[in-house]
């Protein structure tokens, strides 16, 4: 497999997931195929074979809710399903949750980043939704700086999202456009309505 993925691969590689539309994922489902090696060599096949059929470049692998007893049997998932897509010349992207700061301490649960990095060809995770974390200095640089400390710099991608934000004191709130621009179409004039003529300066 390649050591970085190309820019021209990313629109030809389909997200796998087990979050449903509902927004909640299939847990059972994922450590039930992780706790059976038979499930899981079944699952890699049928995965290879979807790539294959499909002439794919690869995929981005978006399994959540490992459970933490699973951490190490993932890592082996990905490991085999990467060297199964590398076989069928496509490459896999795999997305995980943004780690947790607890203590000073960058905490990623279930997991491995060091694992998954030796073996994926890119480790896809969310920035900060709060564009505050984002300067200089901020939350972002440190993640950043433990992320390159787990796994190779150039398989490292960082998702920004493209919401509109609601800022607060007690964060950010993703909205939708339509949201955003409502207090646009509230605008009212106050006091005496004035003419304004082309070329006129305003004070």
């Amino acid at each position: 497999g390649a050591d970085s993925l190309s820019a021209s691969v990313w629109p030809s590689m389909p997200l796998l997931t087990n979050v449903g539309l509902d927004g909640q994922a299939d847990v059972a489902a994922l450590n039930a195929i992780l706790g059976d090696e038979t499930s899981m060599t079944n699952h890699i096949k049928a995965i290879a074979k979807w790539v294959s059929d499909g002439a794919l470049k690869g995929i981005t692998l978006d399994y959540q809710g490992v459970d933490a007893g699973l951490t190490s049997r993932f890592s082996d998932f990905v490991a085999d399903l990467s060297a199964a897509l590398h076989a069928a010349g496509a490459q896999l992207a795999v997305r995980v949750p943004t780690p947790s700061q607890v203590g000073g301490v960058w905490d990623a649960g279930s997991y491995d980043w060091a694992a998954l990095g030796q073996n994926a060809d890119a480790i896809r995770f969310a920035a900060p939704a709060d564009p505050r974390d984002c300067v200089a200095g901020g939350a972002l640089d440190g993640l950043l700086a433990w992320a390159v400390s787990q796994a190779p710099r150039q398989k490292l991608a960082a998702e920004f999202s493209a919401l509109s934000l609601d800022l607060s004191g007690q964060g950010a709130k993703a909205i939708p456009v339509s949201q955003a621009l409502l207090p646009l179409s509230q605008l009212a004039i106050q006091g005496d309505k004035i003419e304004i003529l082309p070329g006129q300066v305003v004070t």
